[in-house]
């Protein structure tokens, strides 16, 4: 049917499958699409299936040791040597090791996008939303972790906020993880922020019409933007990386915003852990996330 450009569903497969079997039933027929899994996920279960190979054949190779060290004590150093380099070798993935050659011509090639860029007088990396920023920094860039400190109630949410949405403006899908404040407070000030609405006037609810219309307007253009939150409480690393990685799959991930580093969940079950230590690991596991 494909190759005939035919219409394909169910109704019309069971037509032509009738043609050469009268008896088939839809409901054989629906079953039958339940049992094809999808292809999305094709890589993922690629390597799922190297890593058990390489599983059972350290299991095989460790049984084998067991025997030979019995039978054969003189030639079993040698023999063990071989196969542990071999399965060693499977095990390092293509683009893990590069020669220098590739990577110097990568790093001129980057250098001659940012020199373009810089000529145009456009923003190296992804943009701050402020210029001398930008001209000091050249901008966000992949695989970065930037850590924005400061003492409580200076604004760090806030110039985190203007961060991201400068970001998304730009084209970047921006994910931000807020483990101090619910997805309409954080709406609240994205909105406030962008609309020149006092701040107080918004928590008590005292907007006037020009009020009002400068935050639908606000609202338009924030609508626009690819801005996705997640105000889970208590929420992991290690979740928010599985996260990030769905979102990345469907484009919908190129920078990261973590509103806390400290209210990250960083229980290791271990009791001589300290503090210092979770949030050593935790911005550890950030950095990793950006790498990736």
């Amino acid at each position: 049917m494909d190759d005939e450009q035919a219409k394909i569903d169910l109704y019309t497969l069971l037509q032509r499958c009738r043609q050469v079997d009268p008896g088939i039933k839809p409901a054989h027929l629906a079953q039958l699409t339940q049992c094809v899994g999808s292809g999305v996920n094709v890589l993922d279960h690629a390597r799922r299936l190297k890593d058990v190979e390489i599983r059972r054949r350290l299991c095989l190779f460790g049984q084998e040791l067991s025997a030979r060290a019995v039978s054969d004590p003189d030639g079993v150093l040698d023999w063990a040597t071989e196969e542990i380099t071999a399965i060693a070798s499977d095990t390092v993935r293509a683009g893990d090791i590069m020669p220098l050659s590739d990577v110097l011509r990568a790093t001129l090639d980057r250098l001659e996008q940012r020199q373009k860029a810089r000529l145009s007088g456009a923003c190296v990396g992804v943009p701050t939303g402020l210029q001398r920023l930008d001209a000091i920094t050249g901008g966000w860039r992949g695989g970065q972790l930037i850590v924005l400190a400061g003492r409580p109630a200076m604004g760090k949410s806030a110039v985190m906020l203007y961060f991201a949405r400068a970001a998304a403006a730009s084209g970047v899908p921006v994910c931000i993880f807020s483990l101090e404040m619910p997805n309409d407070q954080l709406a609240g000030r994205m909105l406030v922020g962008g609309s020149d609405v006092s701040a107080g006037a918004f928590r008590v609810g005292n907007i006037d019409t020009d009020g009002w219309y400068k935050l639908e307007q606000t609202r338009s253009a924030l609508s626009a933007l690819p801005v996705y939150l997640n105000d889970r409480a208590g929420i992991s690393m290690t979740t928010i990386r599985s996260q990030c990685r769905a979102m990345q799959r469907r484009g919908r991930c190129g920078m990261v915003v973590i509103d806390y580093l400290q209210l990250l969940d960083t229980s290791t079950g271990n009791r001589t852990s300290t503090r210092e230590r979770e949030v050593a690991e935790a911005s550890r596991a950030a950095k990793l996330l950006a790498k990736e």
